[in-house]
């Protein structure tokens, strides 16, 4: 199975998975020689070791998942990696709501640091997993995975709540705000009329100022506006290449792309693929 699938572009030959969609790392087991790279729409959950009694939880999406400190010898970190698509979770009732979670709303290369039996119970699910993948696959594999990656997402948000109950709700209320605005304009005709939304524009739908709402998604998310805006119809566009018949040219015109190959070198900008490159290999 090429690795790609599973969303980051290293091949860990110690651990190889039949399952497409995951992949847990442990990097004691693997030399780091090359730099990681996570593939658009995918997430990694990375869990460091107890340090002065508390682990860290670390959410990275597409963009960089790891960078060597000396590009001519291995980087060896320590802790576990959970590298998965949205779509292991698809038909369960966390994946219902999974865009939804504030965990992955507001946590993006935000760590979240656990007590020792929060650490536990993450290193329990993560030995569940490990177990579940190493198995031969069966009719059954993908129901036991998902249901674990379920469990330890719904602990994911109990943590988030636990770290950050005092996170201010304006600032929450507005993000959130902001990602339905986004979701509703790419599943209009919007795109094909007006093309990709400006900050602006959304800045205008949510009655704020372009700059007090670029400086909030910025400090909430890590991205600026504009790139949370492209992230989001990257994602969606994933999900239509892999999901749907229609042809790359329609997709593109969806989105309010004159010319298809604008949003071929656009998509391949992000992902590392072109759109039919990604198409094929993601095929079930």
């Amino acid at each position: 199975m090429n690795f790609n699938t599973a969303g980051v572009n290293k091949n860990f030959s110690n651990y190889n998975t039949q399952y497409p969609q995951v992949r847990l790392i442990d990097f004691s087991d693997n030399d780091i020689t090359a730099d990681l790279q996570l593939q658009a729409g995918s997430y990694c959950v990375y869990l460091s070791p107890l340090d002065q009694g508390k682990g860290t939880l670390l959410l990275t999406t597409s963009g960089q998942l790891m960078k060597r400190v000396n590009h001519c010898t291995p980087y060896q970190p320590m802790g576990q990696a959970l590298i998965f698509h949205p779509d292991l979770i698809a038909g369960t009732s966390l994946g219902q709501c999974f865009s939804h979670l504030d965990f992955f709303i507001f946590s993006t290369e935000k760590s979240l640091h656990l007590f020792p039996l929060e650490y536990r119970l993450a290193l329990d699910i993560f030995l569940n997993i490990k177990m579940e993948l190493a198995y031969p696959l069966d009719m059954h594999s993908k129901r036991l995975i998902a249901s674990n990656m379920e469990l330890f997402l719904n602990y994911c948000e109990r943590f988030f709540s636990r770290t950050f109950v005092t996170a201010g709700p304006n600032h929450r209320s507005v993000l959130q705000r902001f990602d339905q605005l986004l979701r509703s304009y790419f599943a209009s005709e919007n795109p094909y009329k007006l093309g990709i939304p400006s900050v602006a524009y959304c800045a205008d739908k949510l009655n704020l100022s372009a700059n007090y709402f670029g400086t909030l998604i910025k400090k909430e998310t890590g991205k600026t506006a504009q790139e949370y805006i492209r992230y989001k119809l990257v994602e969606e566009a994933t999900f239509r290449i892999v999901n749907t018949h229609k042809t790359i040219n329609e997709i593109a015109y969806d989105f309010g792309f004159k010319y298809p190959q604008h949003f071929s070198r656009f998509f391949k900008m992000v992902v590392g693929q072109n759109p039919t490159e990604y198409r094929n290999a993601n095929k079930s």
